[in-house]
């Protein structure tokens, strides 16, 4: 339960961002050695735990366990994404109640009795081997659609193609115009102290990082290293005299970037300025 309660403060304050990490999952995983179910198993049920802290009482008898908890916030919070409204206080608890003693099995029916909307999309990925992986999903008519499209003008460069091979042709094709780190760094022409980046600068930000989150953590020397959401910084924001020169500019994912201008200009300045830097 202690550890439980660290996840909950450190979400709260948000010390995983200081410590150099884009999340707290990314933070129990690298930071600690969590396995990634674990971690996820950790991050939902303190979530649940701090909306119901009584149920703590339950977890330390043994009636309730850790998938449990993490089982019911999963649904929760795919059933408040998808209808825009809370559930309420009194409903999870009541759910809990009837997820006492039962295993792991039973508590996912009774969650989904509960939630009807709340399954999750059969989608899976795994590793079949050191070199590849099963991907499985599910595509409506529209999807599909524009698969077969493709197979279509595929059809004479690439006749017998696979369906991987399909997609993976789409995908290099898609990175191939408009991957910063797949592009050749244009030399900079012109003045660069203008509001909006020019997107030569962004390119040779990008790749100077290799697409990664910059921020440091000066007392690990411990590096984000996200890839999600990145987008480029002001060292020395725009607003305190910064330019748009190279050596002051940086890659952030976006949860350092919102951190970055909350710790340096405060809350009221990240909304309108961490889109196109600060």
């Amino acid at each position: 339960m202690e550890i439980l309660g660290l996840i909950s403060a450190a979400e709260d304050r948000k010390l995983y961002l200081a410590r150099g990490h884009s999340s707290s999952f990314d933070w129990l995983v690298r930071r600690y050695g969590y396995s990634q179910a674990g971690a996820y198993r950790r991050i939902q049920a303190s979530r649940i735990l701090k909306c119901l802290p009584e149920v703590s009482e339950k977890v330390t008898g043994g009636s309730i366990n850790l998938t449990h908890l993490a089982c019911l916030q999963s649904a929760v919070a795919r059933v408040e994404r998808s209808q825009g409204k809370v559930v309420s206080r009194e409903l999870k608890l009541e759910i809990i109640n009837k997820l006492e003693n039962t295993s792991t099995e039973a508590a996912q029916r009774k969650i989904l009795e509960a939630f009807p909307n709340s399954r999750v999309p059969k989608e899976s990925m795994r590793a079949t081997n050191a070199e590849d992986s099963r991907l499985s999903i599910i595509l409506d008519r529209e999807g599909r659609g524009f698969l077969d499209r493709v197979r279509e003008l595929e059809s004479h460069s690439h006749p017998d193609a696979s369906w991987a091979e399909l997609i993976v042709i789409v995908l290099d094709d898609f990175l191939d115009r408009h991957d910063p780190l797949r592009k050749m760094t244009h030399p900079m022409t012109g003045p660069v102290n203008h509001c909006v980046i020019p997107e030569n600068t962004r390119r040779l930000i990008l790749q100077r990082a290799n697409g990664q989150c910059e921020f440091l953590d000066d007392s690990t020397q411990n590096r984000c290293q996200s890839r999600h959401q990145i987008e480029i910084d002001h060292i020395v924001p725009k607003s305190l005299g910064g330019e748009n020169q190279p050596e002051n500019l940086r890659a952030l994912c976006r949860a350092h970037n919102l951190y970055e201008a909350e710790r340096l200009l405060g809350f009221r300045y990240q909304a309108k300025e961490h889109i196109n830097g600060r």
